[in-house]
């Protein structure tokens, strides 16, 4: 598997779950717990634990919304 194969998976759940917020109405931290839960055992890549910090550090959904979005899209390298 590429090395950056779960960066690249990270970034699809992180859009999996920007869809999710809009369709089941999740809270922050719904929404966080649901994406941690998704992620294999293990310690995670570099950029995959930056990310996560940035998302808990969103104080409300709306932030979480737009910065799940923004990070999906850096991840997966498509800005």
């Amino acid at each position: 598997m590429p090395r950056h194969a779960p960066v690249k998976e990270f970034g699809l759940y992180l859009s999996a779950m920007y869809n999710m917020m809009d369709e089941q109405k999740l809270s922050k931290e719904q929404a966080m717990t649901t994406l941690r839960s998704w992620l294999p055992p293990g310690k995670q890549p570099k950029a995959v634990q930056k990310s996560l910090r940035r998302l808990d550090a969103c104080l409300d959904e709306p932030s979480l919304h737009y910065l799940l979005g923004q990070e999906s899209l850096r991840l997966l390298d498509l800005r």
